[in-house]
């Protein structure tokens, strides 16, 4: 996906259905050997450019399969799938629509247009759907001859998992140049990443980025790329205790411009498990908010401090001493399930990683 996506060539992709990595090595001139010498080297500050290339696809498409296979997200995801695979009944495919509709509204509002966007600010609403439902539609305003919305996406699913995993790779690479003191070459994927960001045919992948671009414009790429995983990963692993926590009055506040049942719907939607784009932007508007008297620093544990402030604002309630800790009720549950149902590669990474 990382290929078609960010790239000229299709570098790499990631099958949803089948949690299959493919990349293209003779894109990259990396033989097979190398490959998989890359992929087991610890030494990634040693990478050549060519190497880096290659591990930052490797890292792209590893990420989709870990959000598919590790979150509470993909857990449930994979869940129905596999349910599904091994019963094929009209009540399987009908939970399996539940989290294939949050993927296939990037299909059914896609923007095809390779204009440069040169936005100057984003605005985000509720809207509704006859086929998709109550969702997070973003605005871009810029200008055009005068100052109007140029143009407008949905927040979807794959926004999260896209945006994700890119700011993964990112920071991967922003971490090797830094180590190397390369200020040359920092400058250059810095500027890199900003024209991404103002490309039409990439703006629902980044447009989570560029939120955070907007709404924490002090902080400097590293930082945005930090919040960004943050923020992503948190909304993936948020469950269903995690979601039906979120104060109603914070909805509320946050969607105060739409209309009511629009507002209660996406409540409900939160509640039975779906809409994890709002569960990202509610995180996200939370920490901005708080951003605004409390300025937010990079640290030597920036996750650990990023939850702490959501813990403190959204589940200051609860008295929960991590998010984790309200998210692993139900995931021995989960994996349990998985391995009745034949996912072995899910149930097993999702075991080993949950004290990650």
């Amino acid at each position: 996906m990382s290929g078609c996506i960010f790239n000229s060539k299709t570098l790499g992709s990631y099958d949803f259905s089948s949690h299959l990595i493919e990349i293209s090595n003779d894109e990259l001139n990396i033989s097979l050997p190398q490959a998989q010498n890359i992929i087991d080297n610890k030494s990634i500050y040693d990478f050549n450019d060519s190497e880096i290339e290659f591990y930052k696809t490797y890292l792209h498409e590893t990420i989709h399969l870990l959000d598919c296979s590790t979150t509470h997200w993909g857990l449930n995801y994979s869940g129905r799938l596999y349910n599904y695979f091994k019963y094929e009944t009209k009540e399987a495919f009908d939970n399996l629509l539940v989290d294939d509709t949050e993927i296939i509204l990037h299909y059914h509002f896609k923007n095809n247009s390779t204009n440069k966007l040169n936005y100057k600010n984003i605005k985000a609403s509720l809207q509704y759907d006859d086929d998709m439902g109550v969702y997070i539609r973003v605005h871009f305003f810029g200008y055009v001859n005068n100052y109007q919305e140029i143009l407008n996406i949905p927040l979807s699913m794959l926004a999260i998992l896209e945006g994700h995993a890119y700011a993964q790779e990112q920071l991967f690479h922003w971490e090797i140049l830094e180590k190397r003191n390369d200020f040359f070459k920092l400058k250059m994927l810095e500027n890199e990443i900003k024209e991404k960001l103002q490309q039409t045919d990439l703006v629902e992948y980044t447009c989570v980025l560029s939120f955070i671009d907007q709404l924490f414009p002090s902080f400097s790429i590293k930082l945005k790329l930090k919040m960004c995983i943050f923020l992503c990963r948190s909304s993936l692993n948020a469950d269903i205790l995690t979601r039906i926590t979120i104060p109603d009055w914070l909805i509320r506040e946050i969607f105060s411009n739409s209309p009511p049942d629009y507002v209660n719907s996406l409540r409900l939607d939160i509640n039975r498990g779906n809409s994890t784009p709002a569960v990202f932007f509610i995180y996200l508007m939370s920490l901005a908010v708080y951003n605004e008297t409390n300025i937010i620093i990079d640290g030597t544990d920036f996750y650990s401090y990023m939850e702490s402030i959501l813990l403190n604002t959204i589940y200051e309630n609860m008295h929960f001493e991590s998010l984790r800790e309200i998210s692993d009720i139900s995931i021995d549950h989960k994996i349990s399930l998985l391995q009745q149902n034949g996912a072995h590669l899910v149930s097993e990474l999702a075991n080993e990683s949950k004290n990650w």
